[in-house]
């Protein structure tokens, strides 16, 4: 119907494409007023640091899969691209959660909240991993292709970004 393409327009159009601003700065208000990242002068150069490798780290993958659904004429890398968007909504939505369960709880940690990103994401991750190996194998593609893929595109980023997090 209209009103449903009139819906999926604004969804994709702005909605979407500002979604990770905006948990971007969910999480700077978050982090700035609970000193979950480091000490308090720290907190917004770190913060900002980190969240300006994710954003490239999502440029250069969108990017990557454009040039490889190109290179392939294949619709499989366009699809890779909405799954892991997708997956990536999923984890906001379930750290926004862990969120407000650790602050609804007075005798919780400080740490808890580092640990709840790692063990949501390990989660997230793994169930976006096996759904990615099923789609390549079923498109045609080699494990070692997949395997290529996800050293390159996947899981050297989140190292990189965990290596800055954590050092």
């Amino acid at each position: 119907t209209e009103f449903q393409a009139i819906i999926l327009k604004v969804l994709n159009t702005i909605i979407i494409p500002f979604l990770p601003v905006y948990i971007a700065g969910t999480f700077a208000n978050i982090a700035y007023a609970t000193k979950i990242i480091g000490h308090s002068y720290t907190v917004p150069i770190k913060f900002a640091g980190i969240t300006f490798v994710i954003f490239l780290f999502f440029l250069l993958r969108r990017v990557a899969l454009y040039f490889l659904a190109w290179l392939n004429r294949d619709s499989l890398f366009k699809l890779i691209n909405k799954i892991s968007l997708t997956y990536a909504c999923i984890w906001y939505i379930a750290i926004l959660c862990c969120f407000f369960v650790i602050k609804s709880i007075p005798s919780a940690p400080m740490g808890a909240m580092r640990y709840c990103f790692i063990y949501s994401i390990l989660g997230v991750l793994l169930i976006y991993f096996l759904q990615l190996y099923y789609i390549f194998i079923q498109k045609g593609f080699s494990h070692f292709f997949y395997f290529l893929y996800l050293c390159t595109l996947e899981i050297l980023p989140i190292v990189v970004l965990l290596h800055l997090n954590f050092s």
